[in-house]
């Protein structure tokens, strides 16, 4: 009986201490946000340039990724010369095309390409009209990561982030596949893309990656949208702002990875740049 008493006297002990140690969305963003710099200097970009390359079939891809303050982006992936795929969005429309035509994105489809581009969600996504809320922590490559995942009012785009507990770092993104996309500074590059042409990743804060969406990829959830995974690594320092340069992304062929390159903010892109036609 008195094991039975102490224990119920225990368990919520137990549960308040474990709630006492999760951090809420804001704490575990701003630790991300200071590890990559610093909120303040993030919250200073105002465009981003990422150049990325990747082997896709013995040919190397070209992936050029841009956003613009608040949620304009652009990813173009040329191959042999040529303009394979382009995802563009001007913050309110959203569209992809490659060598087949140009489609405009409808619905959920472009609402979450254009948040999950949006030029690092982690310092505005509260003026994006998202929520963001941690959901317990997990295993990613064998370290504890908090997952922190972010939703629109009517919940109809949602995607989670995981961010390393002793590093602050991103280190891991997965988000429903399609053609919605996401972003590190802006999201990935895309998983299938338009006729099999390689993506560059999901991207990083709302622009490392080349769009998300893609055609394809991703793994299969419990009969659901396809799920797509992308994981960062090796950080490097770009004039202040560090910025992963390997994405690893999981398709149904196996990891594929993703070089970032150049890493530019600040350079003035133009509006035609998001220009959707």
């Amino acid at each position: 009986m008195k094991k039975l008493i102490l224990t119920f006297l225990l368990t919520p002990a137990a549960l308040f201490a474990a709630m006492a140690q999760t951090p809420s969305a804001d704490e575990v963003l701003d630790k991300y946000l200071a590890a990559i710099g610093g909120k303040d200097f993030v919250k200073g970009i105002t465009d981003l340039r990422i150049e990325m390359s990747a082997d896709f079939n013995g040919n190397t891809a070209l992936i050029t990724r841009k956003a613009k303050a608040p949620n304009k982006s652009s990813m173009t992936i040329n191959m042999n010369g040529m303009e394979v795929m382009k995802m563009t969005s001007d913050g309110t429309k959203a569209a992809s095309g490659g060598m087949r035509g140009t489609q405009a994105m409808e619905g959920a489809a472009a609402q979450s390409y254009i948040l999950q581009n949006s030029l690092f969600p982690e310092a505005h996504y509260a003026e994006l009209g998202l929520k963001a809320t941690v959901d317990g922590t997990e295993k990613v490559d064998g370290q504890d990561a908090y997952k922190v995942t972010f939703a629109n009012a009517d919940g109809s785009v949602s995607w989670s982030e995981f961010y390393d507990v002793a590093s602050g770092l991103k280190v891991q993104t997965v988000s429903k596949g399609g053609m919605g996309g996401r972003g590190m500074g802006g999201r990935g590059g895309g998983q299938g893309g338009q006729g099999g042409a390689p993506g560059g990743g999901q991207g990083q804060g709302g622009a490392p990656g080349g769009g998300q969406g893609g055609q394809g990829g991703g793994r299969q959830g419990g009969g659901g949208p396809m799920l797509q995974t992308v994981k960062y690594s090796k950080y490097k320092d770009f004039k202040g702002l560090k910025y992963p340069t390997i994405q690893m992304q999981e398709t149904p062929q196996g990891p594929r990875e993703t070089s970032i390159d150049k890493v530019r903010f600040n350079e003035g892109l133009k509006e035609s740049d998001f220009k959707v036609e």
